[in-house]
């Protein structure tokens, strides 16, 4: 689709927008529902999502294709289950420890 149309459709305000819901699970499904509106010929304006939505709709509004979405959609999950990821991600609570000694001080009204 052209820019022009694209301006027409929406100085006519016949501007078509698609939001995309959260939820892991959905992220596959909407991969099926753009690759529909692409078989329609549907062009979509706007695009916008909450969690896996968010990202399914920026990637698709970065490559405006449904093969190249699916692929790097792919390329993400595989990097996040990395189990390497997984184990890297581990938080220790040492500044909680101080953080939280540190509050019961000042609340005794003892030297903080």
């Amino acid at each position: 689709m052209s820019d022009f149309s694209r301006l027409a459709r929406r100085l006519t305000g016949q501007s078509i927008g698609v939001v995309l819901g959260g939820g892991g699970a959905r992220g596959i499904s909407h991969v099926g529902v753009l690759r529909a509106l692409e078989e329609y010929h549907i062009p979509i304006d706007h695009i916008g999502g909450t969690s896996i939505g968010a990202l399914m709709g920026g990637l698709y509004a970065r490559e405006m294709d449904i093969f190249s979405t699916t692929a790097r959609a792919k390329q993400f999950s595989s990097r996040m289950a990395s189990i390497w990821r997984i184990i890297s991600d581990l938080t220790w609570p040492v500044v909680a420890y101080t953080t939280v000694r540190f509050a019961f001080a000042c609340a005794a009204k003892r030297p903080c």
